[in-house]
């Protein structure tokens, strides 16, 4: 790793009020380790005050939180020992809910890594770690491919969204059922080829469309398409919907009434898609804030 990693700068930036603050370097790298991510931990219904936790590590096989308050604009080392056997906290941010943070990962190590142990949140006010359980896989499919669709956060709901098949448009939502974290439900089993089926406009521009019918289930083999974002409104999931990306545009689709539109039209050079669900780095929920930075 060169030294424009090793020696990242972390912003804070408010995008309502275009306010941002450059975070001081983690106590930590003073004794040698690296920063992997920094995650955001803040509820505006709570607190105008956040936190930033930081994820090191030493070697690939030591690890240490550095937690900055903005509340007194300093860092403070996690409380207890370092830990290990966790390389996968040190890939991507984690997910905010709960007053904590949440990472899951399926590992392709298993004498290393336990399933179990790939899914584990962080409570940020304890400075505690903690195993979270896993969703049980449904009946003919398997976690092969080691990937997430999409993990993410909306209105007090956490979704998972595992990839069984990078090449099957048939994926299961799976929501927390609770803030003890007792198990996942399964809440939505969503085909998205037969939407595409029914709504072939939406996808295909008229050259594809002109092809033979019989041609179109061969069409949809290896869709390139992005879970965006799991919106679910309300206790009891009144309104759900799903924000899709597909190449050049970004489609809503309702869980209820299995219903399509078209949202936004994109370049293609804004985003990263592989064959079928690819977890789209990047792409983070506005929330509208006067906090100061």
């Amino acid at each position: 790793m060169d030294d424009k990693i090793i020696n990242r700068i972390f912003y804070v930036f408010n995008p309502s009020t275009s306010q941002y603050r450059i975070l001081s370097p983690c106590p930590s790298r003073e004794d040698g380790f690296e920063v992997g991510n920094a995650s955001l931990a803040f509820d505006p219904l709570k607190s105008p005050h956040y936190e930033v936790v930081c994820v090191l590590s030493k070697e690939d096989k030591i690890f240490q939180i550095d937690i900055y308050s903005s509340k007194t604009a300093s860092w403070r080392r996690r409380s207890g020992e370092t830990f290990s056997n966790k390389p996968f906290l040190h890939t991507k941010s984690g997910v905010f809910w709960n007053g904590s943070l949440h990472w899951v990962h399926v590992t392709s190590y298993p004498g290393s890594t336990s399933l179990k142990e790939s899914f584990v949140y962080f409570d940020v006010d304890r400075e505690i770690l903690m195993d979270m359980p896993v969703p049980q896989i449904p009946e003919g499919k398997s976690w092969n491919k080691k990937k997430i669709g999409y993990f993410g956060e909306y209105k007090g709901h956490l979704h998972l969204i595992p990839n069984y098949d990078e090449y099957d448009a048939d994926f299961y939502i799976f929501e927390m059922e609770d803030n003890h974290y007792k198990q996942w439900n399964l809440k939505y089993r969503v085909n998205l080829a037969e939407v595409l089926i029914a709504c072939p406009e939406t996808f295909f521009d008229n050259e594809r469309l002109s092809w033979e019918n019989e041609d179109l289930y061969e069409q949809l083999f290896g869709l390139k398409f992005s879970i965006l974002l799991v919106e679910e409104e309300g206790g009891g999931g009144e309104s759900s919907t799903i924000l899709i990306h597909i190449p050049d545009k970004i489609i809503s689709y309702d869980l209820k009434n299995m219903s399509i539109k078209e949202t936004h039209d994109l370049p293609l050079s804004l985003f990263h898609t592989g064959p079928s669900q690819t977890l789209l780095l990047g792409a983070h929920q506005y929330i509208e804030s006067l906090a100061c930075v």
